[in-house]
């Protein structure tokens, strides 16, 4: 499985890629298939998180093996769980699997989090099936955990078929399950293509503004010059008129940006010292935006860093961020990333603690420590027709779909946008791997949200994905890449994954404690039970016969 990560041409694989784990869930328990278990889940996670290796340097990048060891943990966790509730197998695997599969995920998830302060958005199992457009579509009613139950459960029933024709039990009762979960589990198959061919036959209600997406090696913002190469570029490409929306990628301007102007006690307007760095009370970052937009005739969107002055704090609060100005307003504010990079934007406190990693990167390009951001913050563009609402999010934050979902509530009147946007620099992993994880989450948070999404990606893959993760337009950017540019599809669909959320694993992990619990009081009313050699109405022997 780990290779189906690691190498995207072998993710057909996937299909039967579990059948191993199956067979541990049904074979015996003996301490050495954990064991085994254990360095299998190891070696899957090192080959899936290459691209961390990829992107550290020096002692830091042991962060790869760190995330692997801790990611191998649910595994061995849930299968020793699942061992002891399906000792007696009741339930046929195609059933057991997706159902200890899908929990440990969501626990994985979450328990990677208690060390690094980020919750572990890659390798679920879905994401493996995003070519098979008919099928991903179900990700809209729960998610892309529907689709991990999709794909597990079909190993589960290869494994029950497998079991019948040349396993060693092949008695009425085994057939039976095999067979009923088999048939169930082409069902859900074939009803899930069904839901997925009425979802694509739909179209967008209407066609919405006309975006370009810029690299950072044509940014204006710090040279004025380059708008006649911008603007050539953009003639080149679009044959639809003017955009209305600039997006350039993570971290193109190059000073930082300024946005609260109450001055600490006792400091002049002049200038305020903080470490090595001087910040101006003055907005000259803001009249260049609003410069640019006016020059342009377009809103921008592009990548900076946000100074925060605190009155009373000696440092100012950094952010790694998206700024947002109009050509009639001016700058209108920022989107500060929320999930924030471990070791390379900040220094997780717990594995400090506990001595994971090293307390200072080596890393020359590292850039924090950063602050997270505090809230989601949606954007107004207008245009000549009418006023579009749009959402963003920076660099690996499109792994989120729990972002996604409260960016589609953010905002006072919580208004859903009507597309995204997407902005990164992923200079730092060599490789497609990362490139390509990356494309396959837009396609899903485009899906789960129902709405369009315009992605750049310096060294990437920049896309525009519509309603239904169909990718519209697409380039792999590099730095010497021009601008591409498309019209944004507007989706208005109702998504139940949006307002329900993350149902399927919670179910799961319900259903899963609710067996455990039971397990656990059969267990104590077996061991509180007396039986006796006689019948109790009878009368004991007297005496013992010689």
């Amino acid at each position: 499985m780990g290779w189906c990560y690691y190498e995207p041409e072998a993710r057909w694989l996937i299909w039967f890629a579990l059948v191993p784990v199956a067979w541990v869930l049904a074979g015996p328990t003996r301490p050495v298939v954990y064991l085994a278990v254990f360095f299998g889940a190891l070696t899957c996670h090192l080959l899936a998180l290459d691209f961390i290796r990829q992107a550290y340097s020096g002692t830091v990048s042991s962060a790869w093996v760190v995330l692997s060891v801790l990611a191998s943990c649910p595994w061995v966790a849930s299968v020793i769980v699942a061992r002891k509730l399906f000792r007696d197998p009741w339930l046929p695997m195609s059933v057991e699997l997706p159902l200890v599969w899908v929990t440990m995920e969501f626990a994985r998830f979450h328990f990677i989090a208690l060390f690094t302060e980020v919750p572990f958005p890659y390798m679920q199992l879905g994401t493996l099936v995003v070519e098979s457009e008919h099928l991903i579509q179900v990700a809209d009613l729960a998610g892309v955990w529907l689709v991990t139950w999709l794909v597990a459960s079909v190993n589960g029933a290869v494994f029950d078929v497998i079991t019948v024709l040349f396993g060693r039990r092949n008695d009425s009762k085994t057939r039976r399950r095999a067979y009923v979960g088999a048939v169930a589990t082409c069902a859900l198959l074939a009803g899930a293509w069904l839901y997925g061919a009425w979802r694509l036959s739909q179209v967008a209600s209407e066609t919405g503004p006309l975006v370009a997406l810029v690299p950072g090696n044509l940014s204006v913002v710090s040279e004025p010059s380059g708008i006649e190469k911008l603007t050539a570029e953009v003639r080149k490409t679009a044959d639809y008129g003017a955009p209305a929306l600039f997006v350039w990628s993570e971290g193109t301007c190059s000073g930082p940006i300024v946005t609260e102007w109450a001055l600490p006690p006792n400091q002049s307007n002049e200038a305020i010292v903080n470490g090595d760095k001087r910040w101006w009370k003055d907005d000259e970052s803001m009249h260049r935006l609003a410069a640019l937009c006016q020059q342009l005739g377009a809103a921008i969107l592009v990548g900076c860093e946000r100074d925060e002055i605190v009155p009373g704090d000696p440092l100012a609060r950094q952010y790694n961020s998206l700024a947002f100005a109009t050509p009639n307003e001016g700058f209108q504010g920022c989107y500060d990333k929320i999930y924030l990079v471990p070791w390379r934007e900040f220094r997780p406190i717990v594995a400090l603690t506990l001595g994971l990693l090293p307390a200072a990167p080596t890393n020359p390009e590292y850039a924090g420590p950063y602050c997270p951001g505090r809230r989601c913050t949606p954007f107004s563009l207008a245009t000549d027709d009418r006023t579009y609402r749009f959402a963003t999010c920076i660099c690996f934050e499109v792994a989120y779909a729990n972002l996604h979902r409260k960016l589609m509530a953010a905002g006072h009147d919580r208004r859903a946008p009507d597309f995204f946007t997407g902005a990164a620099n992923e200079s730092a992993f060599r490789g497609p791997q990362y490139a390509q994880l990356s494309a396959d989450a837009q396609r899903f948070r485009a899906i789960e949200c129902r709405r369009a999404y315009a992605r750049i990606a310096t060294n990437g893959l920049s896309a525009f994905v519509d309603g239904n993760g169909q990718v519209l337009r697409a380039q792999h950017t590099t730095a010497k890449s021009g601008v591409l540019v498309g019209q944004i599809p507007i989706d208005n669909r109702y998504s139940l994954y949006v307002v329900w959320g993350d149902w399927l694993p919670i179910v799961s992990f319900l259903v899963l404690g609710w067996l455990a619990g039971t397990a656990v009081l059969r267990a104590r009313k077996a061991r509180r039970t007396i039986s006796f050699p006689h019948d109790i109405g009878a009368p004991l022997p007297t005496a013992l016969p010689i």
